[in-house]
């Protein structure tokens, strides 16, 4: 569909993010992800933090954000607080590949990498607590 419109004769990059906040223990607190922040020997597992960083996994760059406390606000009055989990997974298209052959495949690998991302991000307990419902296939 995207590429009948003709506005984008060769695509560049794509990316597919995945934003959510996870509401296991009372902010700010890591302590349903497997991270370990520590600076100048102070552990930083239950003080406010912002994280930041990109990690390579060819040929995806995810740029991963964390922050604690986090509120959002669904549909007018569903209040959230937890700790976000922002993931941001990017792929660059080379030159020579003819995109519009692989989006699909390419768009897959995506979610499969993001998805892989997260459940490895968060603690055996955490993803316990979540009760994730898992599809077939995906």
């Amino acid at each position: 569909m995207l590429k009948s419109t003709g506005l984008i004769q060769k695509p560049e990059r794509f990316s597919l993010r995945y934003i959510d906040i996870i509401e296991l223990d009372p902010p700010p607190s890591l302590a349903g992800l497997q991270v370990s922040l520590s600076i100048a020997g102070r552990n930083l597992d239950r003080q406010p933090v912002q994280l930041r960083t990109e990690i390579k996994d060819d040929p995806f760059v995810h740029i991963l954000q964390i922050a604690s406390p986090a509120y959002g606000v669904i549909s007018g009055n569903d209040q959230h607080e937890g700790t976000l989990v922002d993931i941001d997974t990017i792929h660059n298209v080379e030159n020579n590949m003819d995109f519009w052959s692989v989006m699909n495949e390419r768009l897959d690998e995506a979610h499969s990498q993001s998805k892989r991302l997260f459940f490895d991000l968060l603690t055996p307990e955490a993803e316990a607590r979540l009760e994730p419902v898992y599809e077939k296939g995906v």
